[in-house]
């Protein structure tokens, strides 16, 4: 097979592989039920202890999504402000996510805000419409 064969055979498995995973996605169903539940935290760290609060936090993050109920975990940084975080939760009812808060990667977070890790936080609650 010649070089230029081979690169046009790798080019059209990689466009079939694309097309197959792109439709993959869109039919994926999302999740529309009336009791998922979602919270938005945004928190700003003291920060001489932001270090530890990211590896606490990537740790519960890590951990919440293997939780049955856990739809969606993410951790984020606040763009352009220092020591300030976000992350975003979602679970199938309330009860997954009163288990969540029993859990340890959820007890550490819990435990770091004790020591005074946490010089702010907002927390907005929400009810699912449509998650993936």
């Amino acid at each position: 097979m010649s070089c230029v064969q081979h690169i046009l055979l790798l080019t059209i498995t990689y466009c079939l592989y694309r097309n197959i995973y792109k439709d993959s996605m869109i039919m994926a169903a999302p999740n529309t039920s009336p009791d998922t539940v979602a919270v938005l935290v945004t928190v700003e760290i003291e920060p001489s202890m932001e270090e530890e609060f990211v590896k606490i936090m990537t740790n519960d993050a890590i951990e919440s999504r293997k939780e049955e109920g856990c739809l969606t975990f993410h951790l984020l940084k606040v763009a352009g402000k220092e020591s300030t975080y976000s992350f975003y939760e979602a679970y199938e009812n309330v009860d997954a996510q009163k288990l969540h808060k029993t859990l340890p990667h959820y007890l550490e977070w819990a435990e770091f805000k004790k020591k005074g890790g946490v010089k702010s936080q907002v927390v907005i609650s929400h009810s699912g419409l449509n998650i993936l």
